[in-house]
């Protein structure tokens, strides 16, 4: 039986001391992988304490992936991932994708190439433009400009033009202005809790900018693993620059460590808050994990990417892999378009100490390409608070407009064969079908009605069954009259799709 004196934690709550008791235990192993927790009335009355306080503990333990819950059974903790032994790696690997088998001649990394044909919308990214030739587009990922408060906007632009300073009339400094630069790490430390010095954030007009200035700083030695699914448009970067890549599939609890460490990457492109498009929040306790493969190895980098993280709720609860990163190994990088407006190119990455004395001597003279009065126009913006006041807006408002969008599925006449997976995703939806459909069948029935979709299958480099039949609806671009011809179209995709059938 577990036994603590919980009021030797200070003024902790009673819950929060209890959980930071067993995390210790399980990460220096005194209590192993495998193992049985007690039940939380047993351990309650051992303790002398109420259930509640278990139960607080133990749902902390589950949300950051250190136990997991056996149903009728109880709560056990987590394996730890490690590296599997390399030969083996192909059987590991065609396991977790359900391919089967491996070759005579041993596990090929070539396996981990991109194909040709990447599937329909290939090169798209979270970050797309909605198409208007359609009548409906579930792909746009844009944000909604309609609660963009421009009036905030211009006029400080104007106050910024009326009495212009050095800064904003001067040559712009290589990594951006340093009044942004410094709102940034300000913004950053309250939102995130990230200590940041001013001199180690680079602006730059765009994320596909500065990931090219990162693969260049990386070198075509660099090997960039990416989660699969996720973004193709980063892909492309990498194929751009020279820089080898592969895809490491991703769990309920984020990239898989073995996976990675199997793969022989270098550097391991992430989204812990909100990964796209699954919505998957990665736990704690894999954070530790990648944080600590990225420590074993003086050669190994992590890229944290931000984006959508200001409508992810977990991204509250769960520290940044920048923070949690001790001897630097990890580029944190986000961007303002999703919050702001998409002709709003501006981006930040933040390079550790190591890579920031790199770019320094290899990558200062390249100009800074985003616009210095728009820079200097954000961070007043930020600094005067105007951009928290619209990020609550925006999440009151994405909040809402998803609430109305699973309530109208609800609804449905479809209702019965569509299931909204409960994600942590924060501006879409992924829409389980149950249909005799293909994949490829959805799409060619959603341009018969001229219909823009992606499917969950469309990010996948290896679609597995579990990823079939699923779609990725975008509704941040949506206005509210907007949801109701959404289910609409939904069932005019399927009811097309029933009328096909029986002809």
């Amino acid at each position: 039986m577990l036994t603590y004196d919980l009021a030797d934690c200070g003024n902790l709550p009673l819950y929060e001391a209890l959980y930071t008791n067993i995390r210790r235990d399980i990460q220096e192993g005194t209590i192993a992988a495998g193992d049985r927790l007690p039940s939380k009335r047993s351990l309650a009355r051992h303790l002398e304490v109420s259930v509640t306080t278990v139960e607080g503990a133990y749902r902390r333990l589950l949300e950051e992936g250190y136990i997991r819950s056996r149903p009728s059974s109880g709560y056990y903790v987590e394996e730890r991932q490690t590296a599997p032994d390399p030969v083996l790696y192909h059987d590991y690997y065609a396991n977790a994708y359900g391919t089967g088998g491996s070759s005579s001649d041993g596990y090929s990394y070539d396996d981990f190439e991109e194909p040709d044909d990447a599937g329909p919308g290939g090169s798209d990214s979270g970050e797309d433009a909605a198409d208007e030739s359609f009548s409906m587009d579930f792909k746009g990922n844009r944000c909604s400009m309609t609660l963009f408060p421009m009036s905030v906007w211009t006029k400080t632009m104007r106050q910024l033009l009326s009495n212009p300073d050095r800064e904003l009339l001067g040559t712009i400094p290589y990594n951006g202005l340093h009044s942004l630069r410094q709102a940034i790490a300000d913004y950053l430390r309250r939102y995130r809790g990230m200590k940041i010095n001013p001199a180690q954030v680079v602006i730059g007009a765009g994320t596909e900018y500065l990931y090219e200035r990162l693969m260049h700083l990386f070198g075509q030695s660099a090997l960039i693993a990416f989660e699969d699914p996720g973004y193709k448009k980063l892909v492309q970067v990498c194929t751009r620059t020279g820089v080898g890549h592969r895809f490491v599939p991703i769990d309920e609890q984020g990239m898989d460590v073995r996976a990675l460490v199997a793969s022989r990457a270098t550097v391991a492109h992430l989204s812990p808050s909100s990964h796209f498009p699954t919505g998957v929040t990665m736990t704690k306790r894999r954070r530790e994990e990648l944080v600590e493969w990225a420590h074993s190895d003086p050669f190994r980098f992590i890229i944290e990417d931000d984006y959508d993280s200001e409508f992810a709720e977990a991204s509250q609860r769960h520290p940044s892999l920048y923070s949690m990163d001790k001897v630097g190994r990890v580029v944190y990088m986000n961007t303002f378009s999703k919050v702001l407006v998409p002709s709003l190119r501006i981006s930040y990455m933040i390079l550790p100490e190591s890579l920031l004395s790199l770019y320094r001597h290899g990558m200062s003279f390249y100009a800074c390409t985003a616009s210095g009065f728009e820079q200097q126009t954000l961070a007043r913006f930020i600094e005067e608070g105007a951009l928290e006041r619209h990020l609550d807006r925006l999440r009151n408002y994405y909040g809402k407009k998803r609430r109305q969008l699973v309530k109208a599925i609800a609804a449905s006449p479809i209702s019965n064969i569509l299931t909204v997976a409960d994600s942590n995703a924060g501006t879409h939806l992924l829409v389980r079908v149950d249909t005799q459909m293909s994949d490829a069948d959805i799409h060619r029935a959603a341009q018969r009605i001229n219909l823009k979709l992606q499917m969950l299958s469309d990010y996948c480099h290896r679609p597995r069954l579990s990823d079939m039949h699923t779609l990725v609806i975008n509704f941040a671009g949506m206005e509210e009259e907007d949801v109701a011809n959404a289910v609409q179209m939904l069932e005019r995709l399927f009811l097309e799709q029933r009328t096909q059938a029986d002809i």
